[in-house]
């Protein structure tokens, strides 16, 4: 009867347990996808942001004023977010205040071109767009502007969902094993009965099987 009970019960352990597995994989990289996705946004907004304040140069280069900056972390050093503008030659011809040494190399992209990147070495998105602008002797340039954002931030949240979200899975996976348990006592009790009705008809003290039975 134990072995029967110990059967069952391991098998729906193991079943419960995979359809666990992948429903918390299925959900994590669901929640990290949405977050990935409101990053990107995040980093297209504020190129637009800087692009709405920036202006032509006397040396007819692309430029935008501190004072401008729509995020004030961008004049901060080691604020974790930082921006360039290139040229077409890749020349960098103006970085925010708070730009680093240690950034990836910048992009050259085509004119209304948008690429976004999830660096690993240093961990930093980047959201770079290519545009043509018009200087003052009404030739009109190819740039490229490019911001980065430190990953620590998205990291740190994604892991406080990923340890909640495997917390509350483990606390399903325990109350329903607890439940699993107490159905299996419940439907292995008519063969407990049985089982020492049988004993008691092999050792003559009970003539026949009594009561009714599933």
């Amino acid at each position: 009867m134990n072995s029967l009970r110990n059967r069952l019960l391991l098998a729906a352990s193991l079943i419960l347990a995979v359809f666990l597995a992948a429903g918390g994989w299925a959900v994590e990289r669901s929640y990290r996808d949405g977050a990935e996705q409101a990053q990107r946004d995040k980093l297209q907004g504020l190129v637009y942001g800087l692009l709405g304040v920036a202006e032509i140069g006397i040396d007819n280069q692309l430029l935008i004023a501190e004072l401008d900056l729509p995020d004030p972390r961008l004049r901060q050093t080691l604020s974790g977010l930082e921006a360039v503008i290139t040229d077409e030659q890749g020349t960098i011809i103006w970085r925010s205040p708070s730009h680093a040494d240690d950034l990836p190399a910048p992009r050259q992209m085509d004119v209304g071109q948008w690429q976004f990147d999830a660096h690993q070495i240093p961990p930093r998105f980047s959201a770079a767009f290519g545009l043509r602008w018009r200087g003052l002797d009404a030739e009109a340039r190819r740039y490229t502007i490019q911001v980065y954002e430190d990953q620590q931030a998205f990291l740190q949240q994604v892991q406080r969902f990923r340890t909640t979200l495997w917390l509350w899975f483990g606390a399903a996976a325990a109350g329903m094993l607890v439940s699993l348990l107490m159905v299996m006592s419940w439907l292995t009790r008519p063969l407990r009965r049985m089982a020492r009705q049988l004993q008691g008809i092999q050792s003559g003290s009970q003539a026949a099987i009594e009561g009714p039975y599933p």
